[in-house]
C-alpha cells in the first residue's frame, strides 16, 4: 500500500495527538546545533499503520499470537517538500540532521488500551520500557502536537486549519522540536532510557509499547515489528534524486539457497571433527 493512499484516507485537519485515542504517525528531523526542526504530519494513525504494516499483533488487540497478521511486502514512501521544509534546510546542515517517527494512543486504562510507538537510536537497548516511563513518554509526545497545532507553522498557517500539514520549528517561533513539551528526541527527551533519533541515512527499527498493567512499574507488551518468519520492519530517512524521503518497509528475510545449506552442514561437520579430535 503506497502511502499515498494511505494520506488519502486519513486526511486530517490537524494532527491527531496521542490524547485523541488514536494519535497519528508524525515525523520530525532536527538539527540540534542551529536548534531547528521539521515536523511532518504523515496521515496515518497509529490504529491504522499498525493494521497495514504490523508483523505481530498482540493478544489484548483481539489477534493470537500464535496466528499473527503480517504483511511481508508493505512499503510505504513519504517525499519531504514545501515551504516549511525549505525553511529547515535553509536554516539547518544537513551533516547534524537526527530524524524520529513516533505516535500513539494514551486514552483507556484496561490492558491493551494504551500504545506507544517510536524508532529507536541504533545500537540501543529499547528491549522493555515500564507502564510508568510509557505514560511519560506519551505526555511528551502529546504536549509537542498540542503545541504545534495550537500555534501553527512558520508561516502562520494554524495545523487546525491544514490538512497533513507540517512545520518549520526553531527557538525563535518557539516550537523547535527539543524545546516543547520535554519532547522525545535526542536522549529520549529524559522519558526513556533509549534514544529514538537518527542520522540521515540511516535506517531505524519500529517498537510499539502497549499497556500490560495497571501498576506504574509493570513492564509494557514490546512489539518489534520483525519477530515473525525473520521479517525485518524499518523506518529509514534518505537523500534520494528527487529531494529526501521517508520510507517504512516490512521485507520477509531471505530464504537461503540451497548452496548456502551446504556450507552451513560443512561448517558444522568440521566443528565436529575438531572437536572429536580435542576429545581424542
Amino acid at each position: 500500500m503506497a502511502a499515498a493512499a494511505l494520506a488519502s484516507v486519513n486526511a486530517f485537519a490537524a494532527i491527531a495527538p496521542a490524547s485523541s485515542g488514536n494519535g497519528e504517525l508524525i515525523l520530525t528531523v532536527f538539527d540540534d546545533t542551529a536548534k531547528v526542526s521539521y515536523l511532518m504530519d504523515l496521515g496515518v494513525t497509529i490504529k491504522d499503520f499498525r493494521t497495514a504494516a504490523d508483523a505481530v499483533r498482540v493478544a489484548s488487540e483481539n489477534v493470537s499470537a500464535a496466528s499473527p497478521v503480517t504483511n511481508a511486502a508493505y512499503s510505504a514512501n513519504w517525499s519531504l517538500a514545501g515551504t516549511e521544509f525549505s525553511s529547515f534546510v535553509a536554516a539547518s546542515n544537513v551533516a547534524n540532521w537526527r530524524w524520529v517517527v513516533t505516535g500513539g494512543d494514551s486514552t483507556g486504562s484496561a490492558v491493551g488500551s494504551q500504545v506507544f510507538a517510536t524508532t529507536v537510536t541504533g545500537g540501543d537497548d529499547a528491549s522493555a520500557i515500564t507502564t510508568g516511563t510509557q505514560k511519560s513518554a506519551l505526555t511528551s509526545l502529546n504536549a509537542y502536537v498540542v503545541a504545534n497545532n495550537a500555534k501553527g507553522d512558520a508561516a502562520n498557517v494554524n495545523l487546525s486549519t491544514a490538512q497533513n500539514g507540517s512545520v518549520f520549528g526553531s527557538a525563535d517561533n518557539g516550537l523547535y522540536a527539543l524545546g516543547v513539551g520535554n519532547w522525545l528526541g535526542k536522549n529520549a527527551g529524559k522519558s526513556l532510557s533509549f534514544s529514538t533519533d537518527n542520522a540521515l541515512g540511516s535506517s531505524s527499527v519500529f517498537n510499539t509499547y502497549i499497556r500490560a498493567g495497571s501498576s506504574n512499574t509493570a513492564s509494557t507488551v514490546l512489539d518489534t515489528f520483525d519477530n515473525v518468519s525473520g521479517q525485518s520492519g524499518l523506518f529509514s530517512l534518505k537523500s534520494t534524486a528527487n529531494g529526501y524521503a521517508l520510507n517504512y518497509t516490512l521485507t520477509a528475510a531471505p530464504v537461503p539457497e540451497p548452496s548456502s545449506y551446504a556450507l552451513m552442514l560443512a561448517g558444522l561437520m568440521t566443528l565436529a571433527t575438531l572437536a572429536k579430535r580435542r576429545r581424542g
